[in-house]
């Protein structure tokens, strides 16, 4: 019998994922770069085989944990990764040795990364977060209210161990048309690109800026600035479809398509689908409440 032991599989089109990769591409023009977020195991689709898939589409990567990032660099892929998360004492070395660059959130969490560096004689590149309205983390700064992430910003980049390479905010409700909402995005934007510029006019060379994810570069293609991040769109899954969403320039954008395949019962082989000609498709997998799609989908954002 080929029964699957398991009551659904998941079956990945890794073709759909490249041309949704592609459309993006295309949308953002040639001077912007594309980052794809692949964290929560690529929401689910398979980390390693899809950033071994997309690897000549996009520019950078970016992961929750090391231990995404790592298996990113196990795949035999050596571009650029940004990690969200923080990293413990043991990991820092570890990073520094594997070129992921840290998500410097705060200046205290940042002078420590750079007191281990300076210990183990390691440097390690960084990004910069401001929090802008999101409130997990990153230096605070609101309208009118950014001289104190602009000083705290200054101090990161004195940090010799830390080399800056980007500085980002994350929008909290960009994908909402309610107009609270809406004018709540426009500040969050019009803060951190405060931030930016104060620190450019002072001689900083901020690297790359980046603020938009899936659902703010559709409802806001304007402001892709260095480099946008995407990670639903790139498995042609995105929060709704809001009717208000203008701009030509996305529109292609807009035309990805679903990755993912649940399937019940049965399958052509233990863990794996049958495969059509001219199909690349990453090995399929069990999906439950506690990873993957179930888990990934409702609660995490690019």
């Amino acid at each position: 019998m080929n029964t699957y032991p398991y009551r659904t599989y998941a079956e990945i089109d890794l073709n759909k994922m490249q041309h949704n990769l592609r459309q993006v591409r295309a949308a953002i023009g040639p001077d912007c770069k594309l980052l794809f977020v692949l964290k929560a195991d690529a929401y689910g689709h398979g980390t390693p085989v899809c950033a071994k898939y997309s690897e000549e589409l996009v520019d950078w990567y970016a992961v929750a944990t090391i231990d995404e990032a790592l298996s990113i660099r196990r795949a035999g892929v050596e571009k650029p990764i940004l990690l969200f998360g923080a990293l413990q004492d043991p990991e820092i070395e570890l990073a520094a040795d594997n070129r992921i660059t840290i998500n410097s959130c705060s200046l205290e969490y940042s002078r420590h990364v750079a007191e281990v560096l300076q210990r183990c004689g390691k440097r390690m590149d960084c990004h910069i977060k401001i929090d802008t309205g999101m409130n997990r983390t990153g230096l605070f700064a609101r309208v009118g209210r950014t001289d104190g992430a602009v000083r705290q910003a200054e101090e990161i980049f004195a940090l010799e161990p830390l080399h800056v390479t980007g500085i980002y905010t994350h929008f909290s409700c960009a994908d909402s048309a309610d107009p609270e909402d809406v004018a709540f995005t426009q500040t969050q934007y019009e803060a951190f690109a405060a931030v930016a510029e104060a620190l450019q006019e002072k001689g900083y060379d901020v690297g790359l800026r980046h603020c938009t994810s899936t659902c703010p570069f559709l409802c806001h293609p304007e402001w892709k600035l260095d480099m946008i991040r995407v990670g639903m769109l790139g498995f042609g899954q995105r929060r709704g479809q809001p009717k208000w969403i203008s701009g030509a320039s996305c529109a292609g954008a807009r035309r990805s398509y679903p990755c993912l395949i649940w399937s019940r019962g049965r399958a052509s082989a233990m863990g794996a689908s049958t495969r059509r000609p001219g199909m690349k498709r990453s090995r399929s997998s069990p999906r439950g409440t506690q990873t993957g799609i179930t888990a990934a989908i409702p609660t995490a954002r690019a």
